[in-house]
């Protein structure tokens, strides 16, 4: 793989900007014997850069990890071969995809602090409580409340163009952020891993006599607990991965994660991310380490589809353990990430909730999940297209899901309760659905297990719970024509079909906003015999089943929890 990294890194001194392509996320500078372009083996270590004299400061090695890919080893670094006396990181061994360990790699000093006695910094921002981005690519610590000082970088696979160019910072005026332009290519040896922007939390500046360093920054000490960021542009369903970086030189290592569902505005804490324990990389189920964190990346994720994309990063601020991290619209749900079309589509909502497209049986539809950082989600559907017989199971389910979902939770009902345990089941849910030829349903799909988890549906108890309806009738037949629940009446229906049994509740008029507890439908379940008491509640969704429509249905806000 030809990883290419580029960084911007200041001179305080002189006030010009040192650029420099090497490895690692935050790489150090190398010699200028070579052009950008040159093809051979990334130096490793630290060694003066162009123009300057003096012992160069311990640097930084290795190439940059793909953010979050796991299948891709970090090969062959930067297009610049090594000066004299450097020993080169060589090319990855065929047989393992590992790039050999460099033999002469000085050891980065990790405890070098940011330089505090500068001259006087002249800062472009006012507001000092977010990361400056300008053309500079380059942050003073002064220009910020929490010490951190940087650069702004980007990086790429090599592969395809991603608009990252060699000894520039990625800013783009008109947009007014760090930006990418390229595309993406199939490649099921994820060579063509994508492309990244970066920026380095800890890093000492240039001067006549020493290399910049790149060293741990302690987030903890300073209240930080995570970083918003802001995300403009478009990368047509393409996944984006924020990563906090434990390591100068992660290696072929993979960096605690967080998936986010492309360009939007996202509140992304430390303990949001994760090196995803699926992924079965040696730091799988690996997260940040607060006090010693040394990049932000964002990357564009290749290798699965072939789109163009066309981002910006134009926010990223600091998240303190003073504040309450809620979104710009002062706690109203607001658009998280872009509307994903894939068949099954699922957004995770901060580990709260995840929000499926869930399409299974010949409809198509996109859908835009909304969140307020909280316990209230929702979401929209556009560009639907369904149109399957009444009769038949439904083409879709789009909805949110706390919990177990075809032998995975989502959300953060991680484990399930017996049915005996649970006091209460508080559940919220405004929703609007179209007018004119629609068949569907909206409703609450819970499943019931007799065990603490299932690989499967099969065996399980699903009971829905219809709020609204038109053109189509349950699964079984009616084995109650009206009983009372809350404040309502229904009929109850039960049935076996695909290997597991549904118990409909039925409401005898139709609403569209509910403020009620799902814990006496569980009990009245329990009463038919359908389920027993030493049974498991695996979890909840909420949402729309749907056999024809063209239009919207939207989850205008849905919140729940089990008590």
């Amino acid at each position: 793989m030809n990883n290419t990294l580029k960084l911007a890194i200041g001179l305080l001194t002189s006030g010009a900007l040192f650029s420099a392509c090497g490895g690692g996320d935050a790489p150090p500078p190398v010699a200028s014997s070579a052009g950008v372009g040159s093809t051979g083996a990334m130096p490793t270590g630290s060694v003066p850069a162009p123009g300057l004299t003096g012992t160069p400061a311990p640097g930084v090695t290795g190439t940059p990890a793909p953010v979050g890919d796991p299948n891709v080893a970090p090969s062959g670094g930067a297009p610049t071969p090594a000066p004299s006396g450097v020993t080169p990181v060589g090319t990855p061994d065929p047989n393992t995809g590992v790039t050999p360990t460099p033999t002469s790699t000085p050891t980065p000093d990790m405890s070098a602090p940011t330089p505090t006695e500068t001259p006087t910094v002249s800062c472009a921002n006012t507001d000092k409580t977010t990361i400056p981005i300008d053309q500079t690519g380059w942050v003073y610590a002064q220009c910020t409340d929490y010490a951190i000082q940087g650069a702004w970088y980007c990086f790429d696979d090599g592969v395809n163009p991603s608009g990252c160019t060699a000894d520039t910072p990625p800013y783009d005026a008109t947009n007014m952020g760090m930006c990418l332009t390229g595309n993406t290519t199939v490649d099921d040896t994820y060579a063509a891993w994508g492309a990244g922007i970066g920026f380095t939390l800890n890093t000492t500046e240039k001067t006549d006599t020493m290399d910049s360093v790149k060293n741990a920054y302690d987030a903890a000490s300073h209240g930080i607990i995570g970083f918003k960021v802001v995300i403009t542009g478009e990368t047509n369903g393409l996944e984006l991965r924020l990563s906090y970086t434990n390591l100068a030189d992660p290696g072929d290592a993979v960096s605690p994660l967080k998936a986010l569902p492309g360009p939007g505005e996202y509140m992304v804490l430390f303990d949001d991310a994760v090196v995803p324990e699926d992924w079965d990389k040696d730091n799988s189920g690996e997260v940040p380490n607060p006090n010693g964190i040394y990049d932000i990346q964002i990357q564009v994720a290749g290798g699965n589809d072939a789109e163009d994309y066309n981002f910006c990063v134009t926010e990223l601020t600091p998240i303190t353990d003073g504040s309450t991290p809620t979104p710009s619209t002062g706690g109203a749900l607001a658009n998280y990430g872009s509307p994903q079309c894939d068949q099954y589509s699922r957004i995770d909502l901060g580990g709260v909730y995840t929000v499926q497209n869930n399409l299974y049986g010949g409809n198509s539809h996109c859908i835009q999940a909304f969140w307020d950082n909280g316990t209230t989600a929702g979401f929209e559907l556009s560009n639907v297209s369904a149109n399957v017989a009444t009769g038949m199971a439904p083409g879709s389910y789009p909805s949110i899901v706390y919990g177990w979902h075809d032998g995975t939770f989502y959300g953060a009902y991680k484990s399930a309760k017996q049915l005996s345990a649970i006091q209460s089941i508080p559940s919220k849910w405004s929703f609007t659905v179209p007018d004119g030829s629609v068949n569907y349903n909206a409703s609450y799909d819970n499943w019931i297990g007799t065990g603490a988890t299932s690989a499967s549906f099969g065996g399980t108890l699903e009971q829905m719970i219809w709020l609204s309806y038109k053109g189509t009738t349950p699964i079984g037949s009616q084995v109650e024509q009206s009983v009372s629940i809350g404040d309502a009446t229904w009929s109850v229906w039960y049935g076996e079909h695909d290997g597991f049994r549904t118990v409909s509740y039925i409401r005898t008029s139709n609403t569209n906003n509910v403020d009620f507890d799902l814990k006496p439908f569980m009990d009245e379940t329990i009463s038919r015999g359908y389920a027993q008491d030493g049974n498991y509640l695996l979890g909840v969704q909420a949402g729309f089943e749907i056999w024809q429509a063209s239009s919207p249905f939207k989850t205008n806000s849905y919140s729940v929890s089990i008590n």
